[in-house]
């Protein structure tokens, strides 16, 4: 039943995920190749004649326009499909908090983005995109190091792992590594889900290995620290830098393929050049179908990590049988699919399905116990 109820979850979430995909580029064309993206710029004129202020302008502009078409998805597929399948724990008026601190969030985030985009390309017209290119890795460094210590708090809090038998499980995890202890925290997700997770974040000083405390009140120690074995492989393998150099080589080609259709997009539709605020749903377009290209491939990156994080912890985090139990514990809190179609997972999965996962324990468990009775 269980199953059953995984399987029909996870189909509708890949559902929303295409439709959210097919409604984003959407909403792109039109504007891009509609008058709208010109109606927009000419608003933002009439306000002031500070190339920044414009920009300001045209961006608020566009992120409330999308927000209109956007927000009754975003609401069923984060606040009343969560609720249908007894999955949230958060009550409406939570659920607008907090969705709109994201989107303020986003706002002042992309408004930085959008702002320096535009302004490196108004001083280096030919060579923008080598520069954009060299800030957005820049921006994303930067992420990565606050995101644990400025953004997650706005929405959770942390603490300390209060259990001791659980903090002796963690501090074998980590004594042959870098990882302190002090940065192992537990994160109130309870307050949203049910869900169970676990993340490895930040970067110098700020990385950290969170567990939420739904994973630290339904898990056993042995759990636990297969878990926390796997997020300190993260942390060991260098896989936070593995992902920033994967984006650091994709992002370069997808700046240079904005750079080609912006000269072929400025050409065609009469603009004032790339630095024309008007070019930017041209320049989502982009990405967002470059996003889309690259998607399968960046997942198949991303799970080659999660495997090797899984053998780590096979290694060093306690026998087969707790790996096992703790993968079929969290398709089951989770609601995850234990074995979706390959093409689904090719595509859309950034972890190996829990059935892989799970075979792949027990036959490196058969291997073992092979090799003791030689």
């Amino acid at each position: 039943m269980t199953d059953t109820k995984a399987k029909e979850y996870s189909k509708i979430r890949i559902r929303l995920t295409i439709m959210n995909l097919v409604v984003s580029l959407v909403l792109l064309s039109i504007i891009a190749f509609s008058p709208l993206t010109f109606v927009f710029r000419n608003w933002a004129h009439r306000l002031s004649d500070n190339s920044f202020i414009i920009v300001f302008f045209y961006f608020l502009l566009f992120y409330l326009f999308s927000l209109i078409i956007d927000f009754p998805l975003d609401i069923y597929s984060s606040f009343f499909l969560e609720h249908k399948y007894k999955l949230s724990n958060q009550n409406f008026m939570a659920w607008i908090i907090d969705n709109g601190k994201k989107r303020l969030l986003t706002i002042v985030l992309g408004l930085i983005m959008i702002e320096g985009l535009y302004a490196i390309m108004r001083m280096s017209p030919a060579w923008w995109w080598v520069w954009c290119w060299a800030a957005f890795i820049l921006f994303s460094l930067i992420l990565s190091k606050i995101i644990p210590v400025f953004i997650v708090p706005l929405f959770y809090k942390y603490d300390e792992i209060k259990d001791q038998e659980l903090k002796e499980k963690i501090l074998n995890c980590v004594k042959n590594t870098k990882l302190k202890i002090s940065n192992i925290f537990s994160l109130n997700l309870s307050k949203t889900t049910k869900k169970a997770n676990a993340a490895f974040m930040g970067l110098g000083n700020t990385k950290r290995v969170v567990l939420s405390d739904t994973l630290i009140s339904h898990f056993t120690p042995q759990e636990i620290e297969v878990v926390v074995a796997h997020e300190v492989g993260h942390f060991t393998l260098k896989h936070i830098w593995k992902h920033i150099s994967f984006a650091t080589v994709v992002y370069i080609i997808a700046f240079y393929c904005a750079y080609v259709w912006l000269s072929y997009i400025v050409k065609v539709f009469a603009f004032n050049g790339a630095a024309d605020v008007a070019t930017f749903p041209f320049i989502c377009l982009l990405f967002a179908l470059f996003g889309v290209v690259i998607m399968p491939l960046q997942n198949a990156y991303s799970r080659a990590m999660e495997r090797e994080a899984d053998a780590f912890a096979l290694r060093t985090g306690g026998r087969g049988d707790a790996f096992v139990s703790t993968m079929k514990k969290l398709g089951e809190i989770n609601l995850s699919d234990p074995s979706p179609h390959a093409l689904i997972e090719c595509i859309f999965y950034s972890h190996p399905s829990i059935a892989k996962r799970i075979a792949w324990a027990q036959s490196q468990d058969s291997k073992e116990k092979e090799s003791a009775s030689l």
